[in-house]
């Protein structure tokens, strides 16, 4: 997925940042609020996946991919930690959503939290918004 107006492959970092933003009701830094985390992720998962590809012209590269994979796998659970978070801190606020949109968030949440796709959880994330604007939240 590309964000054609940022042109950044996965989505806009500022998107996960606002998001979380919005549910904690904090500033920037605060509860992972912080577009450099994003990054940090796109960063591991190109590093991961540039790995697999010269692993798959050097078969000597195991030792180097596994490190990649688990350091991409450890940001991205720190993502989807900070996301849960502010989906968990969302709901015990929102008492003037309705219950389709409280569902909608619920699963969401779910769906976040399953997820191993960057691509599908900035989407998410996105749709998740839509319901906060729509909430002036």
């Amino acid at each position: 997925m590309q964000d054609t107006q940022n042109n950044k492959p996965f989505g806009n970092c500022e998107t996960y940042e606002f998001f979380i933003r919005r549910c904690h009701k904090c500033k920037r830094y605060q509860y992972g609020a912080n577009t450099d985390i994003w990054d940090k992720l796109h960063s591991k998962y190109f590093n991961f996946i540039d790995a697999i590809n010269l692993k798959n012209e050097k078969n000597d590269l195991k030792k180097e991919l596994d490190k990649l994979k688990e350091e991409y796998l450890l940001t991205l659970e720190e993502v989807k930690k900070y996301l849960d978070d502010a989906y968990n801190k969302l709901l015990y606020r929102a008492s003037n959503l309705n219950e389709k949109d409280l569902i909608f968030l619920n699963n969401h949440q779910a769906l976040v939290k399953e997820s191993n796709e960057i691509n599908v959880i900035i989407k998410i994330v996105e749709m998740s918004s839509e319901i906060l604007n729509n909430y002036n939240l």
